[in-house]
């Protein structure tokens, strides 16, 4: 076996990287003989069921979920569902860059989809959304699949951060230069972490910490350790959602390095941690923005 090393230029371009390579080794393990699966050493964190995803991929079959909502692209395999939107994979990773208080990106076949939220995103979809936040539509400039990057990016950001196109009377102006405070975004409490180069599961004490133009979220042996067994620097990481076949409520944090594969104790829990890291990310990459001027 053999590590690969490659450096983006960016870091929502190695989101992008990371997304691609993902789905594309996911979706190749899934269509293998049984056979074959259960002959591979490596198993992978995600086993779809297509019976599962039925009722969610049955929503990209009405007009105008077909295409993201965002830039047209088709075949959207990205949603944000509390928007109630299908998005490309593109898309997704600057929807990721809001945060969570504006977007939560979820994957139509990784993640599991359950009643209440099928529902949800019906009663939403593309076109109803976009008659919300294109509802003014002098001076938009809605970009296609074919934009550059930053394009959409700047675009998007309008859309659903600044509100430029929104219908007021559906949708409120956010408050300008409202500070979060960063000791909202402390968390700590039990997880379940898999090991690096054995895969055993242990339940460590996770303590998210903020310091000054950076994050770690520690993890220890026992709660009231002094020092941690681990640490992984947050700012530098992707989040996704991880359907193990025998352990529920699990989450991937992707790093350069390693993916960290962790099981909470429930499905609230579970959000509860990923709504509270990419928090944790949006808000220093708002500062980061602020520092470099916007660029």
């Amino acid at each position: 076996t053999r590590t690969y090393h490659f450096q983006a230029k960016t870091k929502h371009e190695m989101i992008d990287w990371i997304n691609a390579i993902r789905i594309t080794s996911e979706r190749m393990y899934n269509e293998l003989p049984a056979t074959k699966k259960k002959a591979n050493l490596i198993q992978p964190t995600i086993n779809i069921n297509k019976d599962d995803d039925k009722p969610i991929r049955e929503l990209l079959k009405i007009e105008g979920n077909d295409v993201c909502a965002d830039c047209g692209a088709s075949n959207p395999e990205w949603t944000s569902f509390n928007l109630g939107i299908f998005i490309c994979i593109e898309c997704s990773g600057v929807h990721r860059s809001l945060g969570t208080h504006i977007s939560k990106v979820r994957s139509v076949e990784l993640d599991s989809w359950n009643e209440e939220a099928v529902a949800f995103m019906k009663q939403h979809g593309n076109i109803n959304v976009n008659q919300v936040y294109e509802f003014i539509q002098e001076d938009l400039n809605k970009p296609n699949k074919h934009s550059p990057r930053q394009i959409k990016e700047k675009y998007i950001r309008q859309k659903y951060q600044e509100l430029l196109y929104a219908n007021p009377d559906k949708v409120e102006k956010p408050v300008k230069n409202l500070k979060k405070s960063k000791m909202s975004l402390y968390k700590e409490g039990w997880l379940t972490k898999q090991g690096n180069q054995i895969k055993t599961w242990k339940r460590r004490w996770f303590v998210l910490k903020l310091l000054e133009h950076k994050c770690f979220l520690y993890y220890y042996r026992q709660r009231g350790d002094s020092q941690p067994a681990g640490a992984i620097n947050v700012l530098n990481c992707v989040l996704r959602s991880s359907l193990l076949t025998d352990r529920p409520h699990g989450f991937e944090i992707i790093t350069p390095d390693r993916i960290y594969v962790i099981v909470a104790e429930n499905e609230n829990d579970k959000q509860t941690w990923m709504d509270q890291l990419e928090e944790v990310i949006a808000h220093y990459d708002d500062e980061n923005n602020n520092n470099n001027g916007g660029n």
